[in-house]
């Protein structure tokens, strides 16, 4: 990783659509947060985060279960 880098996580984001992660890079504060991109699924978001953070970022954040999946 670079050393001047601001972002060093990648965050997945629930959004109001069901189903749809948002994944940013955000600083070690968890601020400075810069969009990605949108993906279906939370397998998928994290599937696609790890692709995007290898060798660029030290940390991935996300959910601890998939919101959709909870009984209401």
């Amino acid at each position: 990783m670079r050393n001047h880098a601001i972002h060093n996580t990648i965050e997945i984001r629930t959004t109001e659509f069901s189903d749809q992660y948002s994944l940013n890079w955000v600083d070690k504060e968890g601020y400075a947060s810069e969009h990605i991109c949108f993906v279906f699924g939370l397998d998928n978001a994290i599937r696609v985060s790890r692709g995007i953070a290898h060798d660029q970022c030290e940390y991935i954040t996300y959910p601890a279960f998939n919101p959709g999946e909870v009984a209401e």
